[in-house]
């Protein structure tokens, strides 16, 4: 007789994972659909369960990808917030200082919320920022070098919108994640993306206005 054992414990933890999820990004169908999978994993339970150690493996590995895709996002945001930050205490013009520090905060929501995922996952979640911050935030400098005012800040501000921005792309790209992480980072991504956008619009208006 076929031992359907490892199958549906693989079933019930990737149910188990898609309802934390939903419940972190406050997502009522996937907690539901996630309740729903245990549940169906849990009437298809017979016999005693065998190979747990080898469920649990299996388990790891497809958490794995997720994980680390999560945890470089994360990274990336970290730096996002660090240099909008910076950007907030170099920018001459109290709005744009206000508007730098508001998305900092934004983004420093984001990487939590990811970070939550990547612990249901069984993940260490990353809490720090990469090498590339320190290439991030190159305006600092670059604004006291250069006589061009908040335009230079916002020039680097958006040049950083454009790397977040294509990394959380490609990793809505990538067909090896599972469908609640895909979710988790779509829904960040919307933020993401509003913050290039006001960035690339302000750049706009900054250099028509030259």
């Amino acid at each position: 007789m076929t031992d359907h054992s490892n199958n549906t414990d693989v079933s019930r933890a990737r149910g188990s994972v898609k309802e934390a999820i939903g419940k972190i990004m406050g997502d009522s169908s996937t907690v539901n659909a996630g309740a729903t999978q245990k549940n169906a994993a849990d009437a298809q339970s017979f016999g005693p369960i065998r190979h747990q150690t080898t469920a649990g493996d299996k388990i790891m590995s497809d958490t794995d990808h997720d994980i680390s895709v999560l945890n470089d996002l994360i990274a990336t945001t970290l730096d996002s917030a660090d240099g909008y930050t910076e950007a907030a205490k170099e920018a001459d013009n109290g709005r744009f200082g206000a508007m730098f520090t508001a998305r900092a905060g934004e983004r420093r929501q984001v990487a939590t919320s990811l970070q939550g995922v990547v612990a249901t996952l069984g993940g260490e979640p990353e809490d720090d920022g990469t090498i590339l911050a320190k290439a991030h935030r190159m305006f600092t400098g670059l604004r006291n070098s250069i006589s061009g005012g908040d335009t230079v800040v916002v020039d680097e501000v958006e040049r950083g919108e454009d790397h977040i921005k294509a990394k959380f792309e490609d990793a809505m790209k990538d067909a090896e994640l599972s469908q609640p992480t895909r979710s988790a980072i779509e829904q960040a991504y919307g933020s993401v993306r509003a913050g290039h956008d006001q960035m690339r619009d302000l750049k706009h208006s900054l250099h028509g206005s030259n």
